[in-house]
């Protein structure tokens, strides 16, 4: 009865075992569809805050005083500091955090394995590897730093990021 019982509800999830360990696999994504997410949201986000600040907002993000002078070029600081832009800037742009990090995560898993064993400067090659990792986090903390602290919250930290 409990085979019949086994057959018929087959689990959703994979699981594997290594030695003593069991994994179960919740998910399976394809390095295409992994890229996208992480390139896509951005993107939209990017093209989207900025094509509604040059059309809508033209005279708030051009030519106006700010504490170092005037500014005659639209800037991306100020542009997503505006309440529209903002909601899709943020939207878009903290969507594609996480998937970010399981990529920066996934290229330095795997550039450990793609290492060739007769690669003469290995102690380079792992250097790479680990600023590849630390610059890409970084990039991503300062991102999302400039996008939740903004202009309107503290200009000071909004300089620094």
């Amino acid at each position: 009865m409990s085979a019949e019982k086994d057959a018929r509800f087959d689990t959703v999830y994979k699981f594997y075992t290594d030695g003593r360990r069991r994994f179960t696999e919740l998910i399976r994504l394809k390095p295409t569809q992994v890229f996208l997410g992480g390139f896509i949201p951005p993107l939209i986000g990017s093209v989207a805050a900025i094509g509604i600040a040059l059309v809508f907002h033209n005279d708030e993000i051009s030519n106006y005083n700010w504490q170092c002078g005037r500014a005659r070029l639209p800037s991306l600081s100020r542009i997503i500091n505006l309440p529209l832009e903002r909601t899709f800037w943020q939207l878009f742009i903290l969507m594609h955090v996480p998937i970010r990090v399981v990529e920066l995560f996934t290229g330095f898993s795997r550039y450990n394995r793609l290492l060739n064993v007769n690669y003469a400067n290995k102690r380079f090659y792992h250097f790479m590897r680990y600023a590849y990792l630390l610059v890409g986090l970084a990039e991503l903390f300062f991102l999302a730093a400039l996008s939740i602290i903004g202009e309107r919250e503290n200009i000071r930290k909004s300089n620094v990021f």
